[in-house]
């Protein structure tokens, strides 16, 4: 019994373990939470400014147009530098776009690690969570037994 009576207590030293393990992978899933949380903020910002630099491109693009169609009918020395001008907004507009655009992936691709990350940890907890309730199952039928034993 001396022997069953260890094994009993190496089972409840590890369920303990197990549990310290818990808390921290319920740490880690916290921590990955709030990045997860700042990524998605920044990302919605980063769509903002992009649907809001389109905007404005588009409306440099009319601006252009209607210029470029004045031009056609009286052409002066005005409306090409108004043009010109309107070209190098819009261009830059372009440009800024595009890093929007490419810190938009990068957000993307960071939401998607983290997302894995989360899978993981709650694989961990679940597999601890299962692993623990099976030693305590173990280790009541354990103490009922000992229960019984003495009468």
């Amino acid at each position: 019994m001396g022997d069953y009576c260890n094994e009993r207590l190496k089972q409840l030293a590890s369920t303990q373990e197990m549990l310290v393990a818990v808390n921290g992978f319920t740490e880690e899933w916290l921590d990955s939470q709030k990045l997860l949380e700042k990524v998605t903020y920044d990302t919605i910002n980063i769509t903002d400014t992009m649907l809001n630099l389109s905007q404005k491109g588009n409306e440099l693009v009319s601006l252009l147009q209607s210029n470029y169609n004045k031009m056609l009918e009286n052409p002066s020395e005005v409306d090409r530098e108004l043009i010109a001008r309107c070209l190098k907004e819009l261009h830059y507009i372009f440009v800024k776009i595009q890093e929007a655009i490419k810190a938009f992936s990068d957000s993307a691709h960071a939401m998607d690690r983290e997302l894995v990350h989360h899978k993981e940890i709650m694989d961990h907890i679940q597999s601890s969570v299962t692993f623990i309730g099976s030693n305590i199952n173990q280790i009541v039928a354990f103490e009922e037994f000992v229960e019984l034993s003495k009468l």
